[in-house]
């Protein structure tokens, strides 16, 4: 099993963005959100073999970072930390942290994103919006090529798919599905 965690504790999101894996072909599973203030009883059921890897996404400051408040990037760590933290405990698993330079580089959200879509089948694409997303994606790149100063704030970026694709395509570069950059 593993599972991999894009951190997020916005007023507006659902909390950390989570997308597990089996253990046999690292299939995509499921994905789900998890707030680290919920009790362990109330965690999503998640497979139960006791071994595995959590994979979790470490914030760092960048040139995005500028001029906003350092201590959103460290409650942004906290909060998936937490959450890292709790199942780890639970099924002893090895926890392995990537910078958002490590696992994606330079690349877009958008073009990581549309990368992912070629190494997922067709449940694995269903299990996050099906069609229905590769066509956000597409025009979220599409947007981009223009060089829309906006692009950010294109469609599907402001929502929690972002989040969930970030933490499917987190835990495809980790099983070596997808490349590193």
């Amino acid at each position: 099993m593993a599972l991999a965690i894009d951190p997020d504790f916005g007023k507006r999101g659902k909390g950390n963005a989570c997308s597990e894996f089996n253990a046999y072909d690292y299939e995509l599973v499921q994905t789900f959100f998890q707030r680290p203030n919920v009790p362990i009883a109330k965690f999503h059921p998640i497979c139960d073999e006791n071994a595995g890897v959590i994979v979790i996404e470490k914030p760092q400051f960048t040139g995005q970072s500028e001029g906003k408040d350092p201590n959103n990037i460290l409650e942004l760590a906290w909060q998936g930390m937490h959450v890292a933290a709790t199942y780890r405990g639970m099924y002893w698993a090895e926890l392995v942290e990537y910078t958002p330079t490590q696992w994606k580089g330079g690349q877009h959200k958008p073009h990581m994103h549309w990368a992912l879509w070629d190494v997922l089948s067709k449940r694995e694409r269903a299990l996050i919006g099906g069609e229905r997303t590769l066509e956000l994606v597409k025009a979220a790149c599409a947007c981009l090529a223009r060089k829309h100063a906006n692009w950010r704030k294109f469609g599907y970026l402001k929502t929690t798919l972002a989040d969930t694709l970030d933490s499917v395509a987190l835990g495809c570069v980790h099983l070596g599905r997808l490349p590193k950059p």
